[in-house]
């Protein structure tokens, strides 16, 4: 089939003006002409978060700078308060924990939104908590928790409050400081259309003299953001990090944001929900129902329930080997009950959306047209699913 079409929720298809960028020659991670490439990419960022404060770009996955916003902020024992409504949520526990961090959890049910009002009674009732955490957009169920509404329910509290922007900054509205944020993590590899290899952080100043503090205490180096602030500013001029930067993904993320910044970050979201739109009216008409309702959905990916009896997997494959479509199964409780759709890439068109709806019509019209009606249709789809079971255990045993 050729090159595949990303449609999967990270990383995605990139424009050929960033993906050049990694074939210019090797340059050095330091000295004048990077230190100009570094602060223009560090400030593009800060632009498109919506944020006056300091921003870091650390080498290494969306993780690493998730794990740096958790390990200078909270220290054993001590109080994290976390959105638990997602396999991304429940990430953000296991880190806290990691960290000999004690979890408050703020539980909600898988494809709902968490209630800013659950949030900030969980603030109230901890004032002492070192962080209170949130995933934005919530990739293993298609939800956007209402960050914006738990920074205002929770402005004028002493607890610093951390955003997981990850696969929304850059595809849904966003602004850090008007929305009382502190710090927040994001990675280029989803909205900004960028290849994944940065880790990229953003922290509100007053935060210093807790992370300060913090510093003192063990818990590493690397992931440590006074390690990175302190190298910001004894070797501004020459190296403002404090290890061997990647020049070449530095340079693909600057032409990224450039590009977004271009287009207008209003554009580029509004770009995004017209894909959003046209995907989501052909699944209905196809009867494959959202999981969340379009109010609480991105406008950067589509989650879908399967057809009844069918493990979603199967429509994975499908799309992949007869379309050369890449979209994602479920994941956690979802896991192959449904299917996940990224159109988070500036790449994508609505030729694309048109296409995998043909792919998914064609998956479903040879369902229907190889399965018996009734009773029988039934014995036959748990025939198939034995069968499927067996061949797998068969081969791998």
């Amino acid at each position: 089939m050729g090159k595949p079409i990303l449609m999967i929720p990270g990383p995605v298809d990139i424009d050929d003006a960033v993906l050049a960028e990694y074939g210019r020659p090797m340059t050095p991670h330091y000295g004048p002409a990077f230190v100009k490439l570094y602060n223009e990419t560090v400030e593009c960022l800060k632009q498109v978060l919506g944020t006056k404060g300091d921003a870091f770009l650390m080498a290494g996955p969306g993780t690493i700078a998730l794990e740096a916003g958790i390990a200078s902020l909270v220290g054993v024992g001590q109080k994290a308060i976390i959105v638990n409504n997602g396999f991304f949520g429940d990430r953000l526990m296991q880190f806290t924990k990691a960290y000999g961090g004690k979890v408050i959890e703020v539980p909600a049910e898988w494809g709902k939104p968490v209630d800013p009002d659950d949030f900030a009674k969980a603030v109230k009732e901890n004032p002492d908590a070192a962080l209170a955490m949130v995933v934005h957009f919530e990739t293993s169920t298609g939800v956007t928790n209402p960050v914006r509404e738990i920074g205002e329910a929770i402005k004028g509290s002493e607890v610093p409050y951390m955003v997981d922007g990850v696969s929304s900054i850059g595809g849904i509205p966003f602004e850090m400081d008007d929305w009382n944020i502190d710090v927040t993590v994001t990675a280029p590899q989803k909205c900004l259309g960028v290849p994944p290899g940065l880790g990229l952080i953003a922290v509100n100043p007053r935060l210093w003299p807790r992370i300060e503090k913090r510093a003192k205490e063990p818990h590493g180096w690397y992931v440590n953001l006074n390690t990175w602030r302190h190298y910001a500013q004894i070797w501004a001029e020459w190296h403002p990090q404090p290890t061997t930067m990647p020049p070449n993904s530095v340079m693909a993320l600057h032409e990224g944001l450039r590009q977004l910044l271009a287009e207008g970050l209003n554009n580029r979201i509004a770009r995004f929900q017209r894909l959003a739109d046209h995907l989501r009216a052909g699944l209905k008409g196809l009867g494959m129902g959202l999981v969340v309702p379009p109010e609480i959905a991105s406008a950067v990916m589509t989650v879908a329930w399967g057809p009844s009896g069918i493990a979603t997997s199967q429509i994975v494959r499908f799309v992949d080997t007869e379309y050369g479509i890449k979209i994602a199964n479920g994941l956690g409780n979802f896991r192959d009950k449904v299917i996940r759709i990224g159109h988070m890439s500036p790449k994508l068109t609505i030729a694309d959306m048109d296409r995998l709806l043909q792919a998914l019509k064609d998956f479903i019209q040879r369902e229907t047209k190889e399965m018996p009606a009734g009773k029988d249709r039934l014995i036959c789809r748990q025939n198939r699913t034995f069968l499927s079971s067996y061949l797998r255990t068969a081969v791998f045993s």
